[in-house]
This record gives C-alpha cells, structure tokens and sequence, in this order.
C-alpha cells in the first residue's frame, strides 16, 4: 500500500544530523516502509492513510502524532476505526510526546499476545471510561498491547488498536505490584485507569499536575491478533471473561 502524506516532513534539529547520514528518502511508499526505522522524522502534522507496516521500530518516532486509517499487515488490510472510542478525562495520557520510557524491541511480542489471547495466559486489561483499552502482558517485558484505538475528547489518539506500547513506568511498576497478590488467579486483572491515577497522586507517587506518556514501539506483525484483539473487547464488554479488581 502507499503513503500519502498531506505536509511535508519536518526534521528536528536534533536529528538533522542523523538523518542527513541516513539514505534520503522523499517518498515513503511500498517497500520502502518494510523494516526501515522512521525514528529521524518528525512526521507532525502528516496524515497516513494508509501503510503496509512489517516489524517497523516506533520508538521514539514521534509516529504518536500520525493519523492512520488503515494499516496493511501480513497482506491484509486492518481497518483501525473498528470499535474506536473516545473518552473522557483524556488529560490521563499525555499525547503531547512520548515518554523516556523504553521496554525493548519486543521480538516475542507476537508469541506471549497470541497465548494471552487464546486464553492460556492473562494479563492486566487498563480501563478507561469503563471501557477495556489494552492489556499489559505479564510475562517478559511488561509492554502494554491496545485492544482499540482510543481517541480523547479533541480527537487526538491515544492509542492505535494492534500497537505495542510501553506505558508510563510509574504507572507499569505500580499496577503490577498490585497485581502479585492476584498471581495464583486465572482470572483477567482489571485496573481502572482513573483511580490508579488518583491513588498514584494521593500517595505521592506522581505530582498532582501528572499525565501519564507511552511510547509506540510498533504495530503487532500478525493480522489474526488484530481479530482476536476485537473479540477480547466485545467478550469483556459482555460479561464472558472473568476478572478480578487490583484496585479495589
């Protein structure tokens, strides 16, 4: 698929050096998306309606201020609009930048995410309005997987459905310690994303003014766990997965 760009790149004059080192690229389309790393481009104000995405590194690409529509993964089109949400109290997240936050290149990512999906590994599902956003997986690096694309009151995303993050380490570290007592249950592990911010500031583990950042790290590289990624929100919105509260 190609890549259309509505405004013209801008680079940064910490990376202007880097990126003049770097093969010139004027046109990303096709293949030249495949495996090429965009961390020299600022791609603010870029509108990418459409991309075929293989394994491509998001970290710290500013790519969190991309606007996709549709991705191509694996040579099969993923309609990232489905079951897209807004929510309130977008001031949470932070989707000015990315954080400083890093959890590695996730090369097994595709593996832990198709075994929590199928059901024989759980994880911590991060609500949000009431609403099941994503999951941090438990095992190996604790990256957080979106289950939808999630938008805030003014429309900007916070995060794409199918795209490896790593979340705010103040907020990781904090919900997985409350997690461990639950670590002989089966059961999915529910965090509301409102009062773990409100218990995080009351114990002073964040400033009053915090919001948390996440980095994009990249889009998952298998098209059957964006399906599977749908069908865990409709079964968790329907009362057909069992979970248990860590912060209540």
């Amino acid at each position: 698929m190609g890549v259309e760009v509505a405004a013209e790149r801008v680079w940064t004059a910490g990376t202007r050096a880097a990126a003049e080192r770097a093969p010139r690229k004027t046109d990303y389309r096709g293949e030249d998306l495949k495996h090429h790393s965009l961390t020299h481009t600022n791609f603010s104000d870029c509108d990418f309606r459409r991309a075929e995405l293989d394994w491509t590194s998001f970290y710290r690409s500013l790519l969190h201020r991309a606007n996709f529509s549709s991705i191509t993964i694996q040579g099969k089109e993923i309609d990232l609009e489905r079951r897209a949400v807004r929510v309130e109290n977008g001031d949470v997240w932070d989707v000015r930048q990315t954080g400083s936050d890093y959890v590695g290149d996730c090369n097994d990512n595709e593996q832990y995410n198709k075994e929590i999906l199928k059901g024989s590994r759980r994880g911590i599902v991060i609500f949000h309005d009431g609403r099941p956003i994503g999951f941090i997986k438990l095992k190996g690096e604790r990256s957080f997987l979106a289950v939808r694309t999630v938008r805030d009151e003014n429309g900007d995303v916070i995060f794409w459905k199918g795209m490896i993050y790593a979340l705010d380490d103040k907020l990781t570290q904090y919900l997985v310690e409350k997690s461990m007592r639950f670590a002989d249950r089966s059961e999915w592990r529910r965090a509301d994303i409102e009062i773990a911010m409100q218990e995080m500031k009351d114990s002073k583990k964040v400033g009053a003014d915090h919001s948390f950042r996440r980095n994009n790290q990249r889009f998952v590289c298998e098209e059957k766990i964006f399906e599977r990624l749908t069908r865990l929100a409709e079964r968790i919105e329907n009362g057909k997965e069992k979970l248990v509260d860590i912060l209540a």
